[in-house]
């Protein structure tokens, strides 16, 4: 039996007078989210569209040894049905892929998916949505959610010889768990969270254990025994208690925003400084002072994302595990050569070289009214109207769209606020008198774009000012995320939409009625 939906915040505008057909992309964290979120709001004809075999998107994606979020657990879940049962302050990932299912089986979101089928077009007719599935089935909407999410689309690095590797090679978010890893010469190349969450699950199964990584990050310890698991009493106590978990909720909301706005965003010296002296701590642990050095980067703390570690640097100083900051020259069957010319002999190299953040909307190509595609729209970089709607794309919404707040908000929050600004659009949609399309208008994206543009700028996510080169950044080097706190973030969704910046389409009631 499904759970008992009441209506979310968004709410209703008025009496619906028609229904709409909608049709969801993807059924990841943002996707069940959308589903939830319909049903809230009594809009019941949707279909979730997912190229995957079961939902989870990056949570099923990847599954690689010693996964977790780098996201407190209490923050990393729907408000309205915070997660008791979290057996750590930072979750390992098939908990984290265990609560989405809970959740799509809970609202009954399961019988709205369609697996297997991965959208390949989505063409505006003029009244509808027409969306192409490579499984030769389309459906004609009145509304396309994107729900594909930012950390989709594998990022392969461009290494000479890498076919010839006669080990085992893949990418971590392709792990192959057939290939044997205990006793084995492993080899990663990459240097964010992956690679150190690698590094910590297989250095002491490993042979020899050796990292390839040309630019170290910060790495930070935010609170001691941060991986300890939680006792049983405290997860029962938990469980008989929602209001108790609805406040941990709330709370490490509360302490996460104000940490990335006055530490990453640099709006409080004091919280900026401990920051800061949180990782100098962290990394001083590295007692090898050569060592030390090659780990120790040259931009600024948060310029690249913040690597959440209680025991990377412990791992790493292992005797049987080496950081290599040498160039790739090539790999050979033997294993990697480096620029110095030494022949690193591996067994197992994996990719933690981590994906394509500008892939949006993946391989789908997207035809909006008067045959603007989504790839001459953001020729220049990828443009979104309050992170969430793309001028000339007609009742098209994203989750998780350009200049979302990917680096100082947990992504469970910014859907939901996200979610919620879509039901308001839709609301407007299904209450008038004539069937209706909304787009963002040009102008309208563009200021905001430039007011986005203009502050990123000056983030220690810029290039220019951060001194980093990151998966934040566009090929300018501006980095296309939200730049401002997340509590303003929050005010701006949940505001009602300002209609007059949108283009208000009245559509041809013959047409739309097919």
């Amino acid at each position: 039996m499904s759970a008992q939906l009441k209506p979310p915040q968004a709410g209703v505008t008025g009496s619906p007078l028609r229904d709409l057909r909608v049709v969801v992309i993807g059924a990841g964290m943002s996707g069940v989210l959308m589903g939830i979120q319909l049903k809230r709001a009594g809009i019941n004809d949707f279909t979730i569209i997912e190229k995957g075999d079961k939902i989870g998107g990056t949570w099923r994606d990847n599954n690689y040894p010693g996964l977790h979020c780098d996201v407190h657990s209490f923050a990393y879940c729907y408000s309205f049905d915070p997660n008791p049962e979290w057996s750590q302050m930072y979750a390992g990932g098939p908990e984290i892929r265990e609560y989405f299912e809970r959740m799509a089986v809970k609202y009954d979101i399961m019988p709205r998916i369609r697996f297997n089928a991965a959208v390949s077009e989505a063409l505006w007719t003029g009244s509808k949505w027409r969306v192409s599935c490579d499984d030769g089935k389309i459906e004609m909407a009145n509304i396309v959610i994107s729900a594909t999410g930012i950390l989709h689309v594998p990022k392969y690095p461009d290494l000479p010889g890498l076919d010839t590797f006669r080990g085992a090679c893949f990418h971590s978010a392709r792990w192959n768990h057939n290939v044997p890893l205990d006793g084995k010469r492993i080899g990663v190349v990459g240097a964010g969270s992956t690679a150190s969450q690698l590094t910590t699950a297989l250095v002491d199964r490993a042979k020899s254990f050796t990292l390839f990584s040309r630019t170290p990050h910060w790495v930070a310890n935010l609170m001691p025994n941060n991986y300890d698991p939680f006792s049983k009493e405290s997860i029962e106590k938990l469980k008989r208690s929602p209001r108790r978990t609805k406040f941990y909720y709330d709370l490490t909301m509360l302490l996460w925003g104000v940490f990335t706005s006055g530490g990453v965003l640099r709006k409080s010296r004091i919280i900026r400084w401990l920051v800061e002296r949180n990782v100098l701590q962290n990394l001083a642990r590295v007692k090898d002072p050569e060592l030390r050095k090659k780990l120790t980067p040259s931009y600024a703390i948060g310029c690249k994302r913040l690597v959440l570690s209680p025991n990377f640097y412990e791992s790493i100083q292992q005797p049987k595990a080496s950081y290599i900051t040498e160039r790739i020259e090539r790999v050979v069957p033997e294993g990697v050569v480096t620029a110095d010319g030494k022949l690193h002999e591996l067994d197992v190299l994996a990719l933690a070289t981590g994906f394509d953040s500008s892939a949006f909307l993946g391989p789908i190509k997207m035809v909006g009214e008067g045959g603007h595609t989504i790839e001459q729209i953001w020729v220049d970089y990828p443009k979104a109207y309050h992170t969430l709607a793309v001028p000339h794309m007609p009742n098209f919404f994203m989750l998780q769209g350009p200049y979302s707040p990917a680096g100082n908000l947990p992504f469970t929050a910014v859907s939901e606020w996200q979610s919620e600004y879509i039901l308001k659009c839709l609301d407007r949609i299904r209450c008038s008198e004539k069937p209706i399309a909304l787009a963002p208008m040009q102008e309208a994206t563009d200021t905001l774009m430039e007011k986005y543009r203009a502050e990123a700028r000056n983030t220690v996510w810029s290039l220019q000012t951060g001194g980093c080169t990151s998966w934040y950044q566009g090929k300018d080097g501006v980095p296309i995320i939200y730049p401002f706190t997340s509590f303003q973030y929050k005010r701006e969704l949940t505001a009602d939409p300002d209609f007059s910046e949108f283009n208000i389409q009245t559509l041809n009631q013959t047409e739309e009625s097919r």
